[in-house]
């Protein structure tokens, strides 16, 4: 099922698509291309939040720590700190949250700033990923077509570290279902949840079905990943569109819609499969 609609949209896009599904009732799963190394752009965000996450279980840092936005943090594209005013103060679960819901650029830097890139890549070895890297803050001044622009990953880590939180043995029960919380709060939702029935947030009233996810767009590459909880079951997903000849920052992008179209394939064979 997963390599037949890849493969169709490839054939309609002209770009190249890698992905992964794990059944979390079952963990049969299944890949296109999912070993591959892909851009990630600001999926590696999830990787930040739980590098930041893992700190505050062990002790290391306080999430009520607060951290004064200056004026040479803020960064342009997604996000709204760059439209405050400089000297700001905001906690480190504040920033996490921007981060995450918003895609906050300017917050996601001084995160950086205050976990240490170093440290980050560090906590992502130590989780058991050689194919996941943050390779820098973000910095527009960088080409953003180099695959080693800000971070890069596989479907396969992506949807394994995306297991390990649903089945809340990443950090367990307390900080992982935090970690998921804050994916379904999500709100860029024109990619995984777009074409799937009912979806909603955990902050809906009795949505039928829940995608916390992350998403992330550059020039030439569309991603997103993220847990399903559906009537049927849970599973996880991760889908990274490179090679995109749409250079729309729109959400009628054609690697947008191929992600949605992979993503409502997938809920489908799922459903059967219940």
């Amino acid at each position: 099922m997963l390599t037949r609609v890849c493969k169709a949209e490839e054939r309609r896009t002209g770009a190249k698509i890698a992905a992964s599904v794990t059944d979390l009732e079952s963990g049969d799963s299944w890949g296109w291309r999912e070993n591959e190394q892909c851009p990630t752009a600001s999926l590696v965000k999830l990787q930040i939040l739980c590098a930041l996450m893992e700190r505050v279980k062990a002790g290391g840092i306080d999430e009520a720590e607060e951290v004064a936005l200056r004026k040479r943090d803020i960064v342009g594209g997604s996000g709204i700190l760059k439209n405050l005013t400089p000297g700001v103060a905001l906690s480190l679960r504040d920033l996490s949250v921007l981060m995450m819901i918003v895609s906050d650029n300017t917050a996601t830097n001084m995160l950086i700033d205050r976990l240490g890139l170093r440290a980050i890549n560090a906590a992502i070895r130590d989780w058991g990923y050689s194919e996941t890297v943050l390779w820098r803050k973000i910095d527009f001044r960088v080409d953003t077509r180099k695959p080693k622009w800000f971070g890069q990953s596989t479907p396969a880590e992506t949807t394994d570290l995306l297991c390990r939180i649903a089945r809340r043995e990443f950090l367990g029960k307390r900080f992982d279902r935090r970690i998921e919380a804050v994916l379904a709060d999500q709100k860029y939702d024109t990619a995984l949840p777009r074409l799937l029935p009912g979806s909603g947030s955990w902050n809906d009233e009795n949505p039928e079905i829940v995608v916390a996810h992350k998403t992330g767009s550059i020039d030439g590459a569309r991603i997103d990943a993220g847990i399903v909880t559906a009537p049927f079951g849970r599973y996880a997903i991760s889908v990274f569109v490179r090679g995109l000849k749409d250079g729309r920052y729109h959400s009628d992008n054609a690697g947008i819609m191929a992600i949605a179209r992979v993503s409502r394939a997938v809920y489908g064979a799922m459903e059967k499969r219940a």
